[in-house]
């Protein structure tokens, strides 16, 4: 009785429990948040990654140009105009380099040629030829030969780019390092319109002799011109990263300075896309070289990229976290209250063994009645599992469906849990019913083999040897203590692949056994096996789930058919299970 009162009074025991399973669900949910914040940074990092890679890629094509139009006039110094033109005019500009806004030629011309190089052009094709800005300087580059892709800016043949102190520094650097070099960002005035476009150019320098000189001093001396490319930076940023899809996922800000601001900012994509703002998860800032001028771009994740995200599953996962506890929390409690009420009961009549006893069936019986209440709740859950399931099959939602097949799958357990627990119970109080009919074993034993075989894709199930004769038994008990062994096979063999079952018959008996190849069990612990939740363990002393109660189950039902089950196992090397059923049975047992 005092031990009896002991168990009873713990009232803080629902507590633990609910403070236990809440603590897990918010581990769990912590651990999910985890994982969906690394996928998502490293899709986000993939996306600026890709939209970076692609922005190089797109400028070094365009330097690759400027490399070819250089080479056209190292191969030929005295190119003609209609020989540029027609060179210009298949490299297809507005199709292939529709961010360019055309080539140009400007080539370098001494003081002392001033005059005579610009009567030969007045002669050649363009009477109105001069330089421009007029005035008396060392050397000019006069802007010789432009092809235009667009009508924004002048076409200024004959105006001297040195004149330009932007320009005149960035050429004077592609000069003296002999590689592309681009120009400071300008504001510029569209032509015909009061609106302001912000442009750069990148020059590649041309030699005399077609090679690059070794020294500074050389390269200064025999420089002949150079062949450049304009860029209206934003036509070159829609051309480049417009019309892309990965650029969805992030928004992005482009700057020509070091220091992020609105001074210096390029090209915004949000302002672009009209898009609306929101506080971004995840931030990156990325930097590279054009020509010698360094740009920083500053990605942020775009709304779009929320959306397919998987965080709010996390939320899920706690709901129903909360939910189970809350559950747990109100049987634990309930079973406390009625253990408290049979304790009341069992003090007021202490002095009659009869209504002690009375007050143990009350609690066995409890357990039973909270066996079959789970019951409604979780088929509830199996029916909406199931719909959850179809809904995302429908969508396509692969890994919301799997994560969804994964909770199906301990709905299912949890119901053979309950099933389990309530025939322990019938056992301990002798109501575990049979319907004993005649029965054939073979269709029994393949029933259930065909039926455990969907549960594991690592094993292979295979059936040896046949039953003669029919035997008298409950069919479904049977096939209960099959499936049990063949799912303890299962569980205890990890490593191996194969399982077998072999039916066999004499005279007196039908025996079945099955087989695995797995971690086998001691000779000190065999006779444990059949003990209610008693669990096998590993090499390492580690248990596998389970409550231990199907080979307790299964013993009694071998039992009440008249039969016996045994086992044969060595540690290490797997287990045979083997029970026999008696063709011949006492006549109470045929009627029961």
């Amino acid at each position: 009785m005092a031990r009896l009162k002991l168990k009873i009074q713990r009232p803080w025991i629902p507590y633990i429990i609910f403070i236990i399973t809440l603590v897990l669900t918010l581990l769990i949910t912590a651990y999910i948040n985890k994982q969906t914040y690394t996928e998502d940074n490293l899709r986000f990092l993939n996306a600026v990654q890709d939209t970076n890679t692609n922005i190089r890629t797109q400028i070094e094509t365009y330097i690759a140009v400027l490399r070819g139009t250089a080479g056209l006039f190292s191969a030929e110094l005295d190119l003609s105009k209609s020989d540029f033109v027609g060179y210009v005019t298949r490299l297809r500009l507005n199709q292939n380099y529709s961010g360019a806004m055309g080539i140009g030629f400007a080539q370098r011309i001494q003081n002392s040629d001033k005059d005579s190089y610009i009567q030969a052009i007045q002669q050649e094709d363009n009477e109105q030829f001069t330089i421009t800005p007029a005035g008396d300087r060392s050397e000019y580059y006069v802007n010789r030969f432009i092809v235009r892709t667009d009508n924004k800016m002048s076409n200024r043949i004959g105006v001297d780019l040195f004149a330009d102190p932007e320009i005149k520094g960035a050429m004077e650097k592609a000069r003296d390092s002999g590689l592309p070099t681009s120009s400071e960002i300008e504001t510029k005035v569209e032509s015909g319109t009061s609106k302001k476009i912000s442009v750069f150019a990148i020059f590649t320098p041309i030699y005399q002799g077609g090679t690059i000189p070794a020294t500074v001093t050389q390269r200064r001396n025999s420089i002949f011109g150079f062949v450049y490319i304009p860029f209206n930076v934003t036509m070159l940023l829609k051309q480049i990263v417009g019309g892309r899809t990965l650029p969805q996922l992030v928004n992005y800000q482009i700057y020509d300075n070091e220091q992020i601001s609105k001074k210096y900012l390029l090209y915004d994509s949000i302002s672009n896309k009209n898009q609306n703002t929101s506080i971004p998860r995840f931030k990156e800032t990325r930097k590279f070289s054009i020509g010698g001028t360094y740009w920083i771009i500053n990605y942020t994740n775009s709304a779009q990229f929320d959306t397919e995200s998987s965080k709010n599953f996390s939320t899920i996962i706690f709901l129903l976290g909360l939910f189970i506890s809350i559950m747990f929390f109100s049987l634990s409690r309930s079973q406390y209250i009625a253990r408290t009420r049979a304790e009341i009961a069992a003090s007021k009549l202490q002095a009659y063994q009869k209504e002690l006893q009375k007050a143990i069936n009350h609690r066995d019986n409890f357990i039973s009645i909270a066996s079959h209440e789970l019951k409604t709740p979780v088929t509830s859950l199996k029916v909406y599992a199931e719909l959850l399931l179809r809904q995302y099959v429908e969508k396509g939602d692969k890994k919301t469906y799997d994560y969804l097949l994964k909770i199906n799958r301990q709905i299912d357990k949890l119901t053979a849990l309950i099933q389990d627990l309530l025939n322990v119970s019938r056992i301990q109080k002798n109501q575990l019913t049979f319907r004993m009919e005649l029965c054939d074993l073979n269709e029994i034993a393949k029933e259930a083999v065909e039926n455990t075989q969907q549960i594991t894709d690592h094993h292979k199930l295979m059936l040896e040897g046949r039953v003669k004769k029919k035997v008298i038994c409950d069919k479904e008990r049977i096939s209960q203590v099959m499936v049990n062994l063949l799912t303890n096979a299962i569980k205890y063999s990890p490593t191996s692949e194969k399982i077998l079952v072999k039916l066999d018959s004499n005279r007196k008996e039908a025996l079945i056994s099955v087989t695995d190849y797995g971690i086998g069990i001691s000779k000190e612990y065999q006779k444990k096996v059949f003990d209610r939740f008693y669990r096998v363990s590993d090499t390492d002393g580690q248990t596998y789930p389970g409550l231990g109660i199907g080979l307790f189950i299964s013993q009694a039902i071998v039992k009440r058919h008249e039969g016996n089950i045994i086992i044969i196992s060595e540690k290490g090397q797997g287990s045979t299970f083997t029970f026999n059923l008696p063709f011949k049975k006492k006549k109470k047992t045929e009627e029961s």
